[in-house]
């Protein structure tokens, strides 16, 4: 178990890894040549479709074309791994919720699938949910033929990653959000009954993951932020289901939360990762001081102001900032925006390879 593991920061000099032994060796406290350039979130930018020639949306719907454009960020800009991060609405839909794809769009159009229609339930009634065979369920098996289809078609010693959206957020995809927040202080029972039973589904999608060849598993409740849920709330609906499933997890694993969680990253930890990833409205240097040396810190990057709008120089100055603030791997606070220039990609992988040295 990670609690039991001796983490030791250690940086040497024989630049002689592959991506897959360094990212390993990361997560497992020992010696690495410099810092993996990885990310545990969404890091796909257009330029991936264009190289194929896919639509945006048919990311969302076709594991063949998903996995071409998914497979794309070694090569186009150095990225050490690629993931599978498809959208919010796949546990939702699997449970019976509806989404639009919009293939009405233009091709280059950026839009992410969303839901349009959701479980017609009321919140008194949100215990009798059920959870359907994740194995057949809305397009968790298109999401595990894209896993394996990214293993077949990436260097075996590029980390294929893969990610859950936390089992509230995917509560509040299938029912209205809004609702879900309020009914956590009018019925937190039934809010309690929804979230176990997606969190049981997640284990068993988190399964097929791994069974699919996913080297690391990313863990993203969104929407359970202090600024959002409040950490108060985080610990009761939030804190135990996310320990549960990262606990399940047999392979490596990362909790990301997008949003401001300075007060809550001493309970991220605690919930059993392998590293935490955290918003870029977080303040990096306070968030080691609470953690400690010891522990994996990512995160730091704004994926728009500075992916998407900055100069490379810019990026690259952000990088050296947020390992100076204590990052071991300065990281997107969110998905990066697909618009994101190819060179502004490469000027992150490149300073991530360049800064993130000895210490």
């Amino acid at each position: 178990m990670r609690a039991e593991r001796i983490r030791r920061k250690v940086f040497t000099m024989t630049p002689d890894m592959t991506p897959k032994e360094r990212l390993s060796a990361h997560f497992e406290g020992k010696e690495v040549d410099r810092a993996p350039c990885f990310s545990a979130v969404g890091s796909f930018i257009y330029a991936g479709c264009e190289k194929y020639g896919h639509p945006f949306y048919s990311v969302f719907q076709d594991a063949e074309k998903a996995s071409d454009v998914l497979s794309t960020p070694p090569e186009l800009y150095g990225m050490e791994n690629v993931l599978c991060p498809i959208d919010m609405n796949i546990v939702a839909e699997a449970f019976g919720a509806e989404a639009s794809f919009y293939t009405d769009k233009p091709p280059e159009k950026v839009v992410y699938p969303t839901v349009k229609k959701k479980l017609q339930v009321e919140p008194e009634d949100y215990g009798s949910i059920e959870a359907p065979d994740v194995a057949e369920a809305g397009r968790i098996p298109y999401v595990i033929e894209t896993v394996q289809k990214l293993k077949e078609k990436v260097d075996s010693e590029i980390p294929v990653g893969a990610f859950l959206i936390g089992p509230f957020l995917a509560a509040g995809q299938m029912v209205e959000l809004d609702e879900l927040y309020k009914a956590t202080v009018k019925y937190p029972d039934e809010v309690h009954e929804l979230v176990e039973t997606v969190t049981g589904f997640q284990k068993e999608y988190a399964n097929l993951l791994e069974e699919a060849g996913a080297d690391f598993i990313s863990l993203r409740p969104m929407g359970s932020s202090q600024d959002t849920l409040g950490v108060r709330k985080f610990k009761e609906f939030t804190m135990p289901y996310i320990t549960e499933i990262l606990g399940s997890i047999g392979t490596y694993k990362v909790l990301h939360i997008c949003g401001l969680t300075d007060d809550m990253v001493n309970l991220m930890y605690e919930t059993g990762p392998d590293g935490i990833s955290v918003d870029q409205k977080n303040d990096l240097a306070a968030n080691r001081k609470v953690l400690g040396p010891d522990a994996n810190l990512y995160g730091g990057i704004d994926p728009y102001k500075t992916m998407v709008t900055a100069s490379p120089e810019e990026v690259e100055e952000r990088v050296k900032e947020c390992f100076d603030a204590g990052a071991d791997v300065p990281m997107s606070g969110c998905d990066i925006w697909p618009e994101a220039p190819v060179e502004n990609m490469k000027a992150l992988c490149d300073s991530i390879k360049k800064y993130g040295k000895g210490k």
